[in-house]
């Protein structure tokens, strides 16, 4: 899979004791099939000349979707960042909710929080498939022609 496009969003929070929110990053595939396990890395900077804060608690989530039916899953859901500030888990889109989603990730703790995000798109799906049109559709089945 190709390495996804980043968008970085801050919360309105964003405090310097948690990092430099400008350098915050989600990462995620650019586009992903339904169903499919993809990774995500959240990367939280530290604040120029200091280190990275290991055990800062993250939740991964998302922020809009297709369609309200349409749910990302995260494993885990809630984790806490490692020794270089990084948090991850898999994610895994939901069938039949071909478009745009927005993923986030956001690290909390006492001094504030901080945000990133990630948008990628769930592939396949009537009219981004290779399976016939539905019956009767017009223009779209070649076994009909009702311009007779």
């Amino acid at each position: 899979m190709a390495a996804g496009l980043v968008v970085l969003a801050l919360g309105a929070g964003a405090v310097p004791a948690l990092g430099d929110p400008t350098g915050s990053s989600l990462t995620a595939p650019a586009s992903v099939a339904a169903g499919s396990s993809f990774p995500l890395h959240a990367q939280f900077a530290p604040r120029p000349g200091a280190t990275p804060r290991a055990g800062v608690p993250v939740l991964f989530s998302q922020t809009s979707g297709p369609a309200s039916e349409c749910v990302a899953r995260f494993d885990p859901q809630f984790t806490v960042t490692d020794a270089t500030g990084t948090a991850t888990a898999q994610g895994t889109l939901p069938p039949g909710c071909p478009g745009t989603f927005v993923l986030v990730a956001t690290a909390a703790d006492p001094a504030g929080q901080a945000q990133a995000s990630a948008t990628l798109t769930e592939t396949g799906g009537f009219p981004d498939t290779t399976a016939d049109a539905p019956p009767g559709a017009i223009g779209l089945d070649a076994t009909s022609d009702r311009s007779r």
